[in-house]
């Protein structure tokens, strides 16, 4: 087992216990969703990316990779203090552009950093970008009733 896998353990164990002790917080009878709701949510996703890891560095460690399928120089993406440097753009722009043209400008941004991307792929990043943003926006603002920053247009 590889990194990946002892890290997706990890993850696992971290999400279980966590999941444990989001029993302890207290519920509101006044809101539909308990203050334990997000939490939970977002330990859920803490656990299938765990499990996710794990069944991938199984499946890498039972058949190795042909020389040949290596990322060649140009495909390999950008460094982690450019994406960081992206991210610390997005957090210091926020307050003026509002949460939705700063997160839908990020997460077009971190797509085009984080991985190779053709000219044709501008019109998915796009559309990613926009989806992402706005299922963000209205799950906080409209379901969950959480104020956003606002900005330039809302």
């Amino acid at each position: 087992m590889g990194r990946d896998g002892v890290a997706g353990l990890l993850l696992l164990a971290i999400s279980g216990v966590l999941a444990v002790q989001s029993r302890h917080i207290p519920r509101s009878p006044f809101l539909p969703l308990g203050a334990d709701f997000f939490p939970r949510i977002l330990l859920i996703l803490l656990a299938a990316g765990g499990l996710l890891l794990l069944v991938q560095d199984l499946l890498r460690h039972r058949k190795r990779p042909a020389p040949e399928s290596l990322a060649r120089f140009r495909d390999v993406p950008p460094s982690v203090p450019t994406t960081f440097a992206a991210f610390a753009a997005y957090i210091f722009l926020m307050p003026t552009l509002g949460f939705f043209l700063a997160t839908l400008a990020f997460v077009a941004v971190a797509q085009v950093l984080l991985g190779p991307y053709r000219p044709r792929d501008l019109p998915r990043i796009a559309l990613l970008a926009i989806g992402t943003a706005t299922a963000t926006y209205l799950i906080f603002e409209r379901y969950l009733h959480v104020l956003l920053p606002r900005g330039v247009l809302f």
